[in-house]
C-alpha cells in the first residue's frame, strides 16, 4: 500500500490544500504550528473516519479540534493510494449532518463498497487500534496502549494452537469470565432467594402459632360484643321511658315560646290601638261643643269681614264725593283768582302809564288795594274749603276705627283657635265635624281590637300551658325558684335549653361510650376476622414455602458446580496460554531484539516480553526493566516493538508509516541507523519533523527521499 496524494479540502488551518508523496521515504518539513501534525491526523481520519464525541468536549474531542477555521467552509477532502496494483481514491465529508464516505477504483472508475467506512474493509487485518499503535507514531507517544498487548497475546497463541489467527485467547477468557460473572450473580441471586424462602418457612409456623391465639381471642371478643349490645339496648329503653321524645321537641317549644312572644307583642299592639281608637271616639264626643263654638266664630268671622267690606266701601265713596268737591272749589277759586289777576294786570299797566304825570300816586294805590282784594278773596275761599272738608274726614275717621275694631276682633279669634287665617279655621271645624262623624266607628273598632286581644291572649295562654308541661320535666315552675316571679321571660328558656342540652349530651355521652366500647370491639373482631382469612390457607403457602426451599436448594447445588467448571476453565486456559506463550512468544520477542540491537548499536542485544508486553531490556549480564533506561532508548525499543508488532499482526509489509517527531531524543549515531533501517525496508515512510537534522543525515547516507515544505 502507498499513499500517492491528498487534498484538504476543509481540515484545521488548511484551506484546498493538495501535497503528493513518493515512494519510499518522504520528509514533510515545517516549523511549529505549520501543520505537521493535522497533516497526520488527516490521514489517519481518511483512512478510518472521524467521529464526533458526545457529551462533554475533551481534549480528545478530534473532531472539534480540526474544524474548518474557516467559517462555513467544506470540512473533509480525498486520498489517492495504491493497493495490490490498483489506484483508490477515497473521499470524506466529516461534518456531522452531511458525513459521507466513498472509495473509487480509478482504473475502472467503479465505486468499491465499503460497509465499515474504513480502510479496513480493503485491508482486513489493518484495524484503527493496530494503527495507532504500530505504523502511526504520532508526536511524543511512541509508548503503546494495553490493546496491542492484548492482540499480541493472541497472536502468539493462535500460532502456537492452530497455525493461524483464528483463534481469540483473550475473547475466550473474557467470555469464560462474563459467564463466571453470571453464574456468580445467579448463585447470589439464588442465596438470596433461600434466605427469602426460609424467613418465609419461620414466618409460617410462627403464624400457624399466632392462627391458633387469633382464635382464642375471637372467641373471647364474641362474648364481650354480646355483652355491650345488651347493655346498649339496655341504656335506650332507660332514656326513652325517662325523656320519651322530649328531647327532641325542644325546637318545637322554644317555637312556641317565640310565637308566644309574638303574639303577645301583638296583643299589645292591639291594646294600644284600642286604646287610641277608644281616646280619639272620646275625643270625638268632646269636640262637638267645640266645633258648635268654632261654627259661631266663623259666622262671626263672615260677620266682621261683611261690616270691614262695608266700611271700606263707604270710606272709598265719601272720598269719592270729597275729590269731586274738591276739584269744584279748585276750579271756582281759579277763576276768581284769574278775574282778580287780570283785573290787577289792567290796573298796573295804567299806572305805569300815568307815571309821567306829577302827584300821581292814583295808579301805586290803587295796584296796592287790588293786591289786598286778591289775598283776601283767597283767604276766604279757602276758609270756605275747610269748611266744606271738615265733615268727611269725620267720617272717614270713623270708618276706620270700625275697620280696626273689626280686624282686632278678627285677630282674637284667629289668637283663640291658633290658625292664621279664616281658612285654616275652618279645615279644623271641617276636621272636628269629620271627627264627630267618626266617633261612632271608632267605638265600634276599638271593640273589634279588644276581641281579637283577648283572642291572643287564651292563645299564649294555652302554649304557656303546654311550655309548663314539657318544662316540669326539667325544671321547677316559673316564680317557685330564685328569680322574676311567675314570669316567662328568655332567661327561663335559656335554663330550659341548657338543661335540655346537659340531659342530650349526658345521654349522648353514655351512648358513645357504649357505642364506641362496641364499635372497638367489632374493630378487633374485624381485624382477627381479616387476619385469620389472610392466614385461612398458610398451611398450603407453608407447604409451598418448603417445596420451593427443596428446589431452590438444588438449584444452588448446580450453580456452584457449574461455577466451579467455569473458574477451572478459565484457570486452564490461563495456564496453557501462560505456557504457550513463554514457548513461542520467544520468536516475538526475538524479531523486537534484532530491532533492538541494531538501534542501539549492539549496547542492548535482548528484550523480554510477558503476556501484557512488559519489557526487561538485557545490559550485559544485568536485566533492568524498561522504564530505568534513558528517554531515546526507551523510544527506540517502542518503535522497534510498533515495526515488529506490525509486520506481525497485520501481516503486510508495505503498510506506510508515519513518524510525528519521533526523533527529537535521538543521537546522531542512532538516528542513521533508523533512517537507513526505515529507508531498506518495502513500506512508505511518511517522516513529519520540524528540524534539518534528518534531511542532512539522509544527504549524507545518500538514500533518496522526497521533500515536502508546509
Amino acid at each position: 500500500m502507498r499513499i500517492t496524494e491528498i487534498e484538504l479540502k476543509g481540515f484545521g488551518k488548511f484551506q484546498n490544500k493538495s501535497i503528493t508523496f513518493a515512494p519510499g521515504l518522504n520528509v514533510i518539513h515545517g516549523t511549529n504550528e505549520a501543520g505537521k501534525s493535522t497533516v497526520h491526523a488527516f490521514i489517519r481520519a481518511m483512512l478510518f473516519g472521524l467521529e464526533r464525541t458526545r457529551g462533554r468536549v475533551g481534549k480528545d474531542d478530534r473532531y472539534r479540534k480540526y474544524l474548518p477555521w474557516e467559517s462555513g467552509a467544506a470540512y473533509g477532502g480525498s486520498m489517492d493510494l495504491e493497493l495490490d496494483g490498483k489506484r483508490y481514491r477515497i473521499l470524506r465529508n466529516f461534518h456531522q449532518n452531511q458525513k459521507s464516505v466513498s472509495c473509487i477504483c480509478l482504473d475502472t472508475g467503479r465505486e468499491v463498497l465499503l460497509p465499515t467506512g474504513q480502510i479496513t474493509d480493503l485491508i482486513p487485518t489493518l484495524t484503527e487500534s493496530l494503527y495507532r499503535n504500530t505504523v502511526s507514531m504520532e508526536q511524543q507517544k511512541a509508548r503503546t496502549d494495553s490493546e496491542l498487548a492484548g492482540q499480541v497475546h493472541n497472536y502468539i497463541t493462535n500460532i502456537a494452537a492452530a497455525g493461524s489467527g483464528e483463534v481469540d485467547v483473550k475473547l475466550a477468557v473474557t467470555t469464560l469470565q462474563e459467564k463466571r460473572k453470571l453464574a456468580e450473580n445467579a448463585l447470589k441471586d439464588l442465596e438470596e432467594k433461600l434466605q427469602t424462602v426460609t424467613r418465609a418457612i419461620e414466618d409460617g409456623r410462627e403464624s400457624e402459632v399466632r392462627m391458633e391465639r387469633l382464635l382464642r381471642r375471637q372467641q373471647e371478643l364474641l362474648a364481650v360484643q354480646s355483652d355491650l349490645t345488651r347493655r346498649l339496648g339496655e341504656l335506650k329503653g332507660e332514656i326513652t321511658r325517662r325523656y320519651g321524645s322530649s328531647l327532641e321537641q325542644l325546637p318545637a317549644v322554644q317555637e312556641k315560646y317565640r310565637a308566644s312572644q309574638e303574639l303577645l307583642c301583638q296583643a299589645e299592639q292591639y291594646r294600644e290601638k284600642e286604646q287610641q281608637l277608644r281616646e280619639a271616639a272620646a275625643a270625638a264626643e268632646k269636640g262637638k261643643a267645640e266645633c258648635e263654638k268654632q261654627g259661631r266664630s266663623l259666622e262671626e268671622l263672615s260677620g266682621l269681614t261683611a261690616a270691614r267690606r262695608e266700611a271700606e266701601n263707604q270710606k272709598r265713596e265719601i272720598l269719592a264725593k270729597q275729590r269731586e268737591e274738591e276739584a269744584a272749589v279748585q276750579d271756582d277759586h281759579k277763576r276768581r283768582s284769574a278775574v282778580i289777576v287780570g283785573f290787577g294786570l289792567i290796573v298796573t299797566i295804567a299806572c305805569l302809564l300815568m307815571k309821567d304825570i306829577p302827584g300821581n300816586y292814583l295808579g301805586i294805590y290803587g295796584g296796592v288795594l287790588l293786591a289786598l282784594t286778591g289775598g283776601m278773596v283767597y283767604l276766604v275761599s279757602e276758609k270756605k274749603a275747610r269748611k266744606r272738608k271738615r265733615p268727611y274726614e269725620e267720617d272717614i275717621e270713623e270708618l276706620e276705627q270700625q275697620v280696626l275694631r273689626c280686624e282686632s276682633r278678627r285677630h282674637e279669634i284667629l289668637l283663640d283657635y291658633n290658625v292664621l287665617d279664616e281658612r285654616d279655621l275652618r279645615a279644623k271645624y271641617e276636621a272636628g265635624l269629620r271627627r264627630s262623624a267618626q266617633g261612632g266607628q271608632l267605638a265600634e273598632q276599638a271593640e273589634w281590637y279588644s276581641g281579637q286581644r283577648q283572642q291572643l291572649e287564651q292563645r299564649v295562654k294555652k302554649n304557656r300551658e303546654e311550655i309548663a308541661a314539657y318544662a316540669s320535666r326539667f325544671l321547677k315552675k316559673p316564680g317557685s325558684e330564685e328569680g322574676p316571679g311567675g314570669e316567662w321571660n328568655a332567661e327561663y328558656m335559656e335554663r330550659l335549653a341548657k338543661q335540655v342540652a346537659e340531659c342530650r349530651e349526658e345521654n349522648r355521652r353514655r351512648l358513645e361510650a357504649c357505642q364506641e366500647e362496641r364499635a372497638e370491639c367489632e374493630l378487633h373482631l374485624e381485624k382477627l376476622k381479616w387476619e385469620l382469612d389472610r392466614g385461612k390457607d398458610n398451611g398450603e403457602r407453608l407447604a409451598e414455602q418448603e417445596e420451593r426451599f427443596r428446589e431452590l436448594t438444588e438449584q444452588r447445588g448446580r450453580k456452584k458446580e457449574e461455577l466451579a467448571a467455569i473458574r477451572l476453565a478459565i484457570s486452564t486456559i490461563e495456564d496453557l496460554s501462560a505456557r504457550i506463550h513463554d514457548n513461542f512468544g520467544g520468536r516475538f520477542g526475538q524479531d523486537v531484539s534484532e530491532f533492538v540491537c541494531r538501534y542501539t548499536g549492539g549496547r542492548h542485544e535482548k528484550a523480554y516480553l510477558d503476556e501484557k508486553l512488559n519489557m526487561r531490556i538485557s545490559s550485559g549480564r544485568d536485566f533492568v526493566p524498561l522504564e530505568s533506561l534513558s528517554t531515546g532508548t526507551i523510544e527506540q525499543v517502542y518503535l522497534a516493538l510498533r515495526l515488529t508488532a506490525g509486520a506481525r499482526l497485520i501481516g503486510r509489509e508495505d503498510i506506510p508509516i508515519l513518524l510525528d517527531d519521533s526523533f527529537a531524543y535521538y543521537d546522531d549515531e542512532r538516528l542513521k541507523t533508523v533512517l537507513a533501517d526505515l529507508a531498506r525496508g518495502p513500506a512508505q515512510v511518511l517522516l513529519f519533523t520540524c528540524q534539518s537534522r534528518e534531511e542532512r543525515m539522509l544527504r549524507e547516507l545518500g538514500w533518496e527521499y522526497r521533500a515536502t515544505e508546509l
